[in-house]
C-alpha cells in the first residue's frame, strides 16, 4: 500500500539513476479535465504492482490553483493529502523499495535549469515560460493536447516554439486534437470506462452545465477573446481542426432531449436573435477597444446564427441562457448555473453528455508511452 512520507522542504530536481522525471504543465480551473487527467495519472503510477523506478512528477501549475488540482483531482483519485506549497516534495512510498515524489511549481516561471524531464505532458498554454532548451536534453517523449499543424489550439498559445523544437528533434510525440476529444465526452460510459471516482461525477456535470449555458465573457483579454468564435461557430471551427465545442455540444444534447419543449413566440424568437447579435458585437468591440489589431469575429453573420441556434436550443429545453436581468446572454462568469437552476441541471444530468475529455485522453497517451518503456 502506498504511504505518504513527511514533506521535505528542500527540492532536489535531479536525482540518481533509476529515477524517471515527468513534467505536467497544467491549468486547473479552466476546465475540469485538467484535474481529472492529473488524478488519473497519479493513480496509474500508484497502481503499478511491481515498481522498478523512482518517479518524480512536477506539476507546473499555470493558474497557481494547486488546491483545486488536489481537491478535484489527486485526492479523489488517491486519497492522498499532498502539500500544496510550491517546491515542497511530497514523497509516497511504493511497495517499500521505490518512491513517487510529487512537486508543485509555479507554472508562470522557469524550472531550474538542471531539471531535465524524461517525459512532458502539456495540457496548458505557456510552456515557453516554463522550460528552456537545456531542460529538454534528456526528453524521451511528449504528449500534447493541441493543434501543432496550424497552431490554433488553446494549449499551443505561448508554447509553440518549445513544442516545435521537440517535434523537429524527432522525440516521440503524441498529439490529442480537440476534434478527437469531442468524440470522447465525459458521461456514464466514460465514468465507468476510466474509473472516474463517483464523488466527481456531479462536479464534472456542473462544469459542463456551466460551459453550455454561459458564453465566454466579453471582459476577457483579446488573446482569450480570439478563441470565442471557434467555440460557437461550428463551420469556422472545422476549418481550423476544432469541433466548435460549445455549440456542437448544445445541439447534441438537444437531439437527445425527449421532454416537452418550451415554445418560442415570434417576439421571443426576435429577442433571442437580437441578444445573440449584441453578444457577438460585444466580443468584437471589447477586443478592439482593448487594442487588439485583429478582429476576433471573422464570420460575423454566420457566428450570430450559430449563437442563435444554440441559445434557441437551450431555451427550448428550459435551460438557462440569459442573465438574471434577461437583457443579455448568460456569461460563464455569471455564477453557479446548477445552483440557480436545479431542475434544469437535473434534466441535463439525465441526458448524460458532458464536456470532452481533452486532457484525460492526452494523459492516457502519456501512460501508453510509459507503459511501453516499462515504467507504469
Amino acid at each position: 500500500m502506498s504511504q505518504l512520507m513527511p514533506p521535505q522542504s528542500v527540492l532536489v530536481f535531479n536525482t540518481t539513476e533509476g529515477t524517471i522525471r515527468i513534467l505536467i504543465h497544467t491549468d486547473p480551473g479552466n476546465d475540469i479535465d485538467d484535474e481529472i487527467a492529473c488524478g488519473h495519472f497519479i493513480r496509474a503510477i500508484l497502481r503499478k504492482q511491481y515498481p522498478t523506478f523512482n518517479i518524480i512528477v512536477v506539476f507546473s501549475v499555470k493558474t497557481k490553483n494547486v488546491q483545486r488540482l488536489l481537491d478535484y483531482g489527486i485526492k479523489p483519485y488517491t486519497g492522498l493529502d499532498l502539500n500544496p506549497e510550491f517546491h515542497v516534495k511530497s514523497v509516497i512510498s511504493m511497495n517499500c523499495d521505490f518512491t513517487l515524489t510529487v512537486v508543485f511549481h509555479d507554472g508562470t516561471t522557469f524550472l531550474p535549469e538542471d531539471f531535465r524531464p524524461d517525459y512532458i505532458l502539456n495540457i496548458s498554454p505557456g510552456l515557453n515560460n516554463v522550460v528552456k532548451p537545456c531542460n529538454l536534453e534528456e526528453l524521451k517523449g511528449l504528449s500534447h493536447q493541441g493543434l501543432p499543424d496550424g497552431w490554433n489550439g488553446f494549449n499551443d498559445n505561448g508554447g509553440k516554439e518549445t513544442i516545435q523544437a521537440i517535434i523537429a528533434s524527432g522525440i516521440p510525440t503524441s498529439i490529442t486534437t480537440p476534434f478527437e476529444s469531442f468524440n470522447t465526452l465525459f458521461g456514464k460510459v466514460t465514468f465507468e470506462m476510466f474509473g472516474v471516482p463517483s464523488c466527481m461525477h456531479d462536479k464534472i456535470a456542473e462544469e459542463a452545465f456551466k460551459m453550455i449555458t454561459g458564453r465566454m465573457s466579453p471582459l476577457n483579454p483579446p488573446n482569450i477573446l480570439s478563441f470565442a468564435e471557434g467555440l460557437v461557430n461550428i463551420s469556422y471551427a472545422e476549418t481550423i481542426g476544432k469541433p466548435g465545442t460549445n455549440c456542437r455540444l448544445v445541439l447534441s444534447i438537444r437531439e437527445k432531449y425527449t421532454e416537452p419543449i418550451q415554445a418560442i413566440s415570434q417576439d421571443m424568437d426576435l429577442w433571442i436573435r437580437q441578444m445573440c447579435k449584441v453578444y457577438v458585437d460585444n466580443i468584437r468591440e471589447s477586443a478592439l477597444t482593448q487594442g487588439s489589431q485583429v478582429d476576433p469575429i471573422k464570420h460575423y453573420d454566420q457566428t450570430i446564427d450559430y449563437v442563435y441556434q444554440m441559445t434557441k436550443a437551450l431555451y427550448e429545453m428550459g435551460m438557462p441562457c440569459f442573465d438574471k436581468s434577461g437583457v443579455r446572454l448568460r456569461y460563464n462568469t455569471d455564477g453557479d448555473a446548477s445552483e440557480e437552476h436545479p431542475e434544469a441541471f437535473e434534466a441535463f444530468k439525465a441526458i448524460g453528455l458532458f464536456t470532452p475529455a481533452y486532457d484525460l485522453l492526452a494523459v492516457l497517451k502519456l501512460i501508453d508511452m510509459l507503459h511501453g518503456a516499462g515504467i507504469v
